[in-house]
């Protein structure tokens, strides 16, 4: 059994015209460190990833990275397990999140290295490799920021009014004794 390294940046360099089949137990999220390289997914025009470009893939994507037949390519990466974020994560963003796993839209996302995404990874990237607490929550950090999007935001906000609403409401209805 492989024990995946939740929320530390880890290195993989290919060799020219190698295939990296991207899988992990959550959401891998990976940027070009150097050289040129190539996402790869059946049904989708190939698209080409250069220095700092990235991509986020969720565990069931089926494509792969391919290095250039010219050089070597380096490829910084991390994962998110969500289901180690109890606490983190509401149970409606988690069930967000489980759906658009199952979107094949969604199971890919791919960002270019002029992207304020791109230009935040190549600064955490470029920090003195640790796996300590402060890393660990800057690379859920630009995860979460990664994948705003696909939760809802707007919808959780009115989901926290709402529940702001109801708690008002029940202890509005409890006699004083109680409270």
């Amino acid at each position: 059994m492989t024990v995946e390294r939740h929320l530390i940046l880890q290195e993989l360099v290919l060799p020219p015209s190698a295939e990296w089949l991207p899988r992990s137990h959550g959401w891998l999220m990976a940027r070009v460190a150097e050289g040129t390289g190539y996402w790869l997914q059946p049904g989708t025009e190939t698209r080409q990833l250069a220095v700092g470009d990235g991509l986020i893939v969720l565990r069931n994507a089926n494509g792969v990275v391919r290095a250039s037949q010219l050089g070597p390519l380096k490829l910084q990466s991390f994962t998110v397990q969500p289901q180690y974020l109890n606490g983190v994560l509401t149970v409606t963003e988690w069930h967000q999140l489980e759906s658009a796993s199952e979107n094949p839209l969604t199971r890919v996302l791919l960002f270019a290295a002029s992207e304020p995404l791109g230009q935040k990874f190549a600064r955490i990237a470029a920090q003195t490799p640790t796996d300590g607490l402060t890393m660990r929550c800057t690379l859920l950090q630009l995860w979460t920021g990664a994948v705003t999007g696909l939760i809802g935001a707007s919808s959780a906000s009115v989901g926290g009014n709402k529940l702001r609403e109801r708690f008002r409401q029940l202890v509005g209805q409890m006699p004083e004794a109680r409270l």
